[in-house]
């Protein structure tokens, strides 16, 4: 395993089964669809995308060469089948050992369809970007997706907990669009106003008919989006207060300047959910706290009492909430156990 470098491990694949010249006719080229000489789609398409790929990856400068992840599946969604830009999905095989599957969905396909064939076309910055996002879940290699829960689980307190739990990893995946406009709030009080109007949605919404650990959207439509609105501005706090860096409200940041990018992904790579949430709870807006315990723990004892009487949530049952949530750390402890 060791001796494989990442890029050895990436193995390109059409995710539509049986796709045939229909589902591909509109993309960008030229292309032999009698498979005489060439050029052919599947080809071209495999070339673009792992080139792409590999070139992000050693931008990275070595980050992502983590001996835990065995395999990187790269799959084209020709047709949008996954209703998404790109996706990351992972799954821990019996040897410990992490098997990727990263998918681009037909906007990335066609712009890189486009830079093969007019050499002077220039890739849409958000697009390349959301490359990047996806790179950066596979540098995150203890929170990959699918990887640390159980999708399952419904549990208003699991469901809630891991729905924090995404504010540091999508915020530090949208980092760098963040950096240069392309993703997530950008004042603390658009931060804090948000955080508010969704934690007092969830506090008014209806729990009872979740599906999947992700159904957030059955309570309010907008709560799937958060992660990736707040997490950006939460994650460059942190790593301002860690680092000295100064990252909000800069103005035309260098994505040119790999050293300070990889430099900056290092800082937020190094920050744990466990100290994001500590420090996380410590930020003010003004006076304000941006994420008050005391909104957190009125949830927790709303969800508990909905909860079912499953392991995860029987670790709140006999904990007096109110009494001990002065302690960030005591509160961060109780949502680590809980994921």
């Amino acid at each position: 395993m060791t001796a494989k470098s990442i890029e050895d491990r990436l193995y390109f694949y059409i995710t539509l089964e049986g796709w045939s010249k229909e589902d591909a006719q509109d993309y960008p080229g030229t292309y032999d669809w009698d498979y005489d000489e060439g050029p052919f789609f599947e080809d071209i398409l495999e070339q673009v995308v792992l080139e792409k790929v590999k070139e992000k990856i050693e931008s990275f400068g070595g980050m992502i060469n983590s001996d835990s992840i065995a395999s990187i599946s790269i799959g084209a969604d020709l047709i949008g089948m996954q209703g998404t830009l790109a996706q990351c999905m992972s799954t821990t095989q019996d040897d410990g050992f992490v098997s990727v599957s990263i998918i681009y969905g037909p906007d990335i396909l066609e712009e890189l369809l486009k830079a093969y064939w007019d050499k002077s076309y220039q890739v849409n910055r958000h697009l390349d970007l959301v490359i990047d996002h996806e790179l950066v879940h596979l540098m995150d290699t203890k929170n990959l997706p699918s990887t640390n829960f159980d999708l399952d689980n419904t549990a208003p307190l699991y469901v809630f907990s891991k729905w924090l739990e995404s504010w540091r990893s999508e915020g530090l995946a949208d980092l760098i669009p963040f950096l240069v406009d392309e993703r997530g709030l950008k004042t603390a009080e658009e931060v804090q106003n948000r955080i508010q109007f969704d934690l007092n949605e969830m506090l008014l919404g209806d729990w009872t008919d979740l599906t999947h650990v992700w159904d957030l959207k059955k309570i309010h439509k907008n709560l799937s989006y958060t992660p990736y609105e707040v997490g950006p501005w939460i994650i460059a706090k942190l790593i301002e207060e860690k680092s000295q860096k100064s990252l909000l409200g800069l103005q035309n940041f260098d994505l040119e300047n790999r050293t300070l990018v990889n430099e900056i992904l290092e800082i937020g790579l190094s920050i744990s959910f466990k100290e994001f949430l500590k420090l996380l709870m410590q930020i003010k807006v003004g006076d304000k706290l941006i994420l008050e315990k005391q909104t957190i723990v009125s949830l927790f004892q709303k969800l508990n009492q909905i909860s079912s009487s499953s392991e995860k949530n029987e670790l709140f049952q006999s904990v007096d909430l109110h009494s001990e949530m002065g302690d960030e750390d005591q509160l961060g402890e109780w949502i680590i156990q809980l994921i």
